[in-house]
């Protein structure tokens, strides 16, 4: 999520002013080194589209371990992530994406020294599963104004299973 306002000398181009980061993939999650590049190859993307995309109880499992505990899930929450399933070619988007995830992270390093001024809150819940919260503080290191925020006890989504808190530490952010 970004902020953006007109700039005086170019009135036309967006800048960004604050920058909010909510369990963002980054290159410092060691999880995130191997599985995702994993179904990037042949083997991986042949085991996802004949196992999980072919298992709807796959999906429910794999979307219930996104959050911190089962009654941290909003009761509408998995027919909302199950929608974008039948879009034509869904997966294969999703596949597409892993094969460059590794060169993908490697340029988002690289540009990490760039955006490293900009006002930034990392927001992460302590139980995230997808993103390992232990990334955060290397990925702190990178923006001299930077806030953190952990969650105890929720997973990938604080959005959703501490809506209220998450708000708060946002709104606080925004307009400080």
């Amino acid at each position: 999520m970004t902020v953006a306002s007109r700039t005086l000398n170019n009135p036309g181009k967006p800048q960004v002013r604050r920058l909010a980061l909510v369990c963002p993939v980054n290159p410092y999650s060691a999880h995130g080194t191997w599985l995702a590049p994993f179904f990037g190859t042949n083997v991986g993307a042949a085991l996802f589209r004949n196992v999980i995309a072919k298992k709807p109880s796959l999906f429910r499992f794999l979307h219930a371990r996104l959050y911190g505990g089962r009654n941290k899930i909003p009761p509408d929450s998995l027919a909302g992530y199950q929608a974008p399933l039948a879009v034509p070619r869904f997966f294969e988007h999703g596949l597409s994406i892993a094969q460059t995830w590794s060169a993908d992270l490697r340029e988002l390093q690289s540009i990490l020294q760039k955006i490293s001024a900009i006002p930034t809150i990392l927001l992460w819940g302590d139980r995230d599963p997808a993103v390992y919260v232990s990334s955060m503080q290397p990925l702190a290191r990178h923006f001299s104004n930077v806030q953190t925020v952990v969650f105890p006890g929720v997973g990938h989504l604080p959005y959703e299973e501490c809506a209220d808190e998450f708000n708060r530490a946002l709104l606080s952010f925004l307009s400080a």
